[in-house]
């Protein structure tokens, strides 16, 4: 009960500029990155393999990825630090791995000597767009003001993004902060709508990491699925 009285009181003593600038995070699990990833090996194994590159490529970068996010569990801002760094190296590479297999499957298509059935290219189309979203999904969690841990603190970063209830503080709960679960959602819409449309990026690095995340959502979907439903159209 008191718990909940101080946090009523602390709510009620943050300022609009402090919502503006994005109020401590108050804790938050890394459990539901593990689970985030344990979900992306289930989707890895359902989806055939296109020959985009190795097998085993995309789930040894998921399953080396738990090991910073374990780290991430120990307190110590050099365990931090090496968490985060690691964390990020591992999801560049996923990322730029991502891109090869765009690429690796547009050639054929646009040289018009395609060797996919309409039914791979799609089942391809939506491998690339889950992944990007996703390892995008995580990726804006780890930046954004310094990362999970550096979010609790006083002293953080400034805001990679501007959420609703940041911009409009009588909207939500004074004391909120964004948990994994708005970075996904974040990713998701923007993978969709090829721009913006839940929170908006304030730095030069979000902003490219959406325009980068539009760029492959857009090529995938206007592509490789337009060429795939070509294909199904005149009956393979």
């Amino acid at each position: 009960m008191s718990n909940a009285k101080d946090a009523a009181v602390d709510a009620a003593e943050i300022t609009d500029q402090e919502v503006l600038y994005g109020v401590p995070s108050r804790g938050e699990s890394r459990w539901a990155v593990v689970l985030v990833i344990i979900f992306s090996l289930f989707v890895d194994t359902l989806i055939p393999h296109l020959p985009l590159g190795p097998q085993w490529g995309y789930r040894g970068m998921l399953v080396a990825l738990l090991i910073p996010l374990c780290l991430g569990f120990l307190h110590g801002r050099r365990a931090e630090r090496w968490s985060r760094a690691i964390s990020l190296v591992i999801l560049t590479v996923l990322a730029c791995g991502n891109v090869v297999a765009l690429v690796l499957i547009l050639t054929p298509i646009l040289d018009e000597e395609s060797k996919f059935t309409g039914h791979l290219l799609i089942l391809g189309a939506v491998y690339i767009w889950l992944v990007n979203v996703l390892v995008l999904g995580i990726i804006y969690w780890e930046v954004d003001r310094g990362g999970p841990k550096a979010r609790m603190r006083a002293q953080h970063d400034p805001p990679g993004l501007l959420f609703p209830q940041m911009s409009n503080p009588g909207v939500g709960n004074r004391g909120w902060g964004p948990q994994f679960s708005d970075y996904m959602y974040v990713s998701l819409t923007n993978a969709m709508a090829f721009s913006p449309a839940d929170s908006i990026p304030l730095t030069r690095l979000c902003k490219m990491l959406m325009a980068f995340q539009s760029l492959v959502s857009l090529l995938t979907f206007a592509l490789v699925a337009g060429r795939a439903i070509n294909i199904l159209s005149q009956g393979e």
